[in-house]
């Protein structure tokens, strides 16, 4: 509904799902378009559920998220243990590599072993055939 407006457009159409985005408001359910839109807090519950079910598996030892900056925020958040209602506190870059280690014996299960890395597409022609 809202996205894929510029800011301003988007305050001027839809002023009151604007107000809700501006203030980071975690229980604001926007107005139902397409799909039924979960809350921010909805959201990360759920990103946080599957991120626990893979984290908790015998069956993997590496694994690769490809995703949106919100899920990525999410882990980022889960990792360093910071609450929902704090503004972001790390970079998320497109393309980026951002690398976790867990083992289960830890207290915090995942940790940062870098994060927003982008100098790989330096060394990547993205538009070469062969």
């Amino acid at each position: 509904m809202a996205f894929r407006m510029r800011y301003e457009d988007a305050a001027e159409r839809y002023p009151q799902v604007y107000a809700a985005l501006m203030v980071c408001d975690l229980d604001a359910r926007f107005p139902a378009g397409v799909h039924v839109v979960e809350t921010v807090r909805e959201f990360s519950e759920r990103t946080g559920n599957t991120l626990l079910l893979l984290l908790g598996s015998d069956s993997f030892r590496r694994i690769a998220v490809v995703s949106h900056g919100g899920v990525l925020d999410y882990i980022y958040r889960f990792a360093k243990n910071l609450s929902l209602d704090q503004p972001r506190s790390c970079d998320v870059f497109n393309a980026s590599i951002n690398r976790l280690t867990w083992r289960r014996e830890w207290s915090r299960q995942l940790q940062l072993s870098g994060w927003a890395e982008v100098a790989h597409p330096d060394h990547v022609s993205l538009n070469a055939i062969g």
